[in-house]
C-alpha cells in the first residue's frame, strides 16, 4: 500500500469525495475486491475499482459524527499472482476522536456448536448507526474504535448480502454490551439459532430399554432450559395408573448423561463465577423481537431501534473481562462466557427415565412444557408399543463323543448328508 485517504486515524469533519487506497503496482481483477470488502457502518456503498486500487463512498454521502472502518481481506494479487498475506484495515472519523475501544468474540452455530465464517455482526448504539464487521473462517470477529456507549450486538448469517437482518429467514443471536469509556475492551460470544415461530411438537416415542422412553420432537430443544415445568405422563392404553417418572434430560439416546463444568445438574442453570473487582459485560442471549423487527429495515428505522434498544431487558448472566487483556481465546478471556467446548449441544430428544420397568404393552405418552431454542414451549401426545428384547441364544452344547464340536457348531463347514430314501421311508409292520 502506497497511500490511503483519509489517513488511518484521521478526523475529517468536512469529508468530501471518495475514500481510496492505492497500491505500488497494478492488481489483478480489481472488481473482485468488492465481494470481500468489509465496510462499516453497514450503509449502501458505491465501489469504484481501478488498476492500482479502488475508492468507496456511502451512497447517501458521509454523515457527520461517524467512525468509518475499511477492511480489505488478504489475498489481493498483483499481475504475477503474488498475494497479500494479511488484511489491510484503516479507520477514520467525520467527528468523534478515534477511541481505543474493542469488542472481540466468536459467533457460533448453536445447533452444530462450530464457529461460523462470513457472519455479519451489527453494533447498534442508541443513534442506530449500524457499525458492522464480518467473522473470519473460525467465526472470530473483532470490532475496534467504537464510540463509548451501550450497544445492541446482532450477529446473523447474511444470506442475501443486504447487510440487514431478515429475521424470517436468517439465523441470528443478540447481546447487549456496554463500553463505558474510550479504552473499554470486552469479549462477547454469539450463538445463532434458526428463526422460529412455532413451538416444538412431539413426533415419536419409543422404548429404548425397560426403564427409558425416548421422545423425539420436530426440532432441537434447549438443553440449558429448566425442566421443572416439563410434564410427562406414560400410561398403558388398556387402563391403569401412569408409570412414575424418575428423571428427564435432553440429549442423544444411548449417550451418557454429562454435566458440563459450571452446571448444577442436567437441567440446572449456568453458574457465573465473577470476581468482585472485574468489570461487567452482558453477554446472555436476549429476547429482542422488537429490536430485530425494527432492524429489518436498517438503517431507515433509526428512531424505532433507538426506542427498542432502551427497552431491552438486562441480561440474566454477566461475564467479566480485563480491559487490558481481553483477547479472543487469550488469558484475559472472561471465565463466565460459555465456550463451544463446555456448552451443551441441542438435540430433538427428551430422555425419560421411569421408576418401574415397562411391560409388553401399548403406552400413551403426553408431554408439555418443553422449550425450543427460541424459548417457545410445546409438547404433544402419541402412543408406542413396547416389546421386550429377544433373549440371547444359549451357547451350543458340546458333542456327546467328547470332540467338543456340536453338529450346529461344526467349523469345517461341511454340510451333513441328507438321509437316503430307504432310511427315511417308514418300515411296514410285521404281518403278525
Amino acid at each position: 500500500v502506497l497511500e490511503r485517504y483519509p489517513a488511518p486515524g484521521a478526523v475529517v469533519p468536512e469529508l468530501d469525495g471518495d475514500a481510496w487506497i492505492r497500491f505500488d503496482e497494478p492488481i489483478q481483477s480489481p472488481r473482485n475486491l468488492e465481494r470481500g470488502l468489509d465496510l462499516s457502518p453497514a450503509f449502501d456503498w458505491r465501489f469504484n475499482p481501478n488498476t492500482r486500487g479502488f475508492s468507496v463512498r456511502p451512497r447517501e454521502g458521509w454523515k457527520p459524527g461517524v467512525v468509518y472502518h475499511v477492511r480489505v481481506p488478504r489475498g489481493v494479487s498483483d499481475l504475477l499472482r503474488n498475494t497479500t498475506r494479511t488484511s489491510i484495515e484503516w479507520t477514520f472519523s467525520t467527528g468523534p476522536s478515534i477511541s481505543a475501544t474493542r469488542i472481540d468474540g466468536t459467533i457460533y452455530d448453536r445447533i452444530q456448536g462450530a464457529g461460523t465464517r462470513d457472519a455479519r455482526i451489527l453494533f447498534l448504539p442508541a443513534d442506530s448507526t449500524p457499525y458492522s464487521v464480518v467473522s473470519d473462517t473460525g467465526g472470530v470477529f473483532s470490532m475496534r474504535s467504537l464510540p463509548p456507549g451501550e450497544y445492541l450486538v446482532l450477529g446473523f448469517l447474511d444470506q442475501n448480502r443486504n447487510r440487514r437482518l431478515d429475521r424470517d429467514m436468517e439465523t441470528y443471536d443478540s447481546a447487549v454490551v456496554s463500553l463505558p469509556d474510550s479504552i473499554s475492551r470486552y469479549v462477547v460470544d454469539l450463538w445463532m439459532t434458526p428463526p422460529d415461530s412455532t413451538p416444538p411438537v412431539l413426533v415419536e416415542a419409543s422404548g429404548f430399554d425397560t426403564v427409558t422412553v425416548v421422545l423425539e420432537f420436530d426440532e432441537p430443544l434447549e438443553p440449558e432450559a429448566s425442566l421443572d415445568s416439563v410434564r410427562v405422563t406414560v400410561a398403558p392404553t388398556r387402563g391403569g395408573p401412569p408409570l412414575p417418572v424418575l428423571s428427564m434430560r435432553i440429549g442423544q439416546p444411548g449417550s451418557p448423561e454429562a454435566v458440563p463444568p459450571g452446571r448444577a445438574g442436567p437441567a440446572g442453570p449456568l453458574q457465573d463465577p465473577l470476581a468482585d473487582d472485574e468489570q461487567d459485560i452482558r453477554t446472555d442471549s436476549l429476547d429482542v423481537s422488537e429490536v430485530v423487527e425494527a432492524a429489518d429495515s436498517l438503517p431507515e428505522a433509526a428512531d424505532s431501534i433507538s426506542a427498542a434498544t432502551d427497552s431491552v431487558p438486562e441480561a440474566d448472566s454477566l461475564a467479566a473481562g480485563d480491559p487490558e487483556a481481553a483477547e479472543p481465546d487469550g488469558p484475559g478471556r472472561p471465565s463466565g462466557l460459555a465456550s463451544a467446548e463446555t456448552r451443551e449441544r441441542p438435540f430433538p430428544f427428551l430422555i425419560v427415565t421411569l421408576e418401574q420397568a415397562l411391560t409388553e404393552d401399548t403406552f400413551r405418552v403426553s408431554v408439555s412444557g418443553v422449550s425450543n431454542l427460541r424459548g417457545l414451549t410445546g409438547g404433544g401426545d402419541t402412543t408406542f408399543v413396547y416389546a421386550a428384547p429377544l433373549p440371547a441364544l444359549a451357547p451350543a452344547e458340546p458333542a456327546e463323543d467328547g470332540s467338543g464340536i456340536s453338529a450346529a457348531d461344526d467349523s469345517t463347514g461341511a454340510v451333513p448328508e441328507p438321509p437316503s430314501p430307504e432310511s427315511s421311508r417308514s418300515q411296514p409292520d410285521d404281518e403278525s
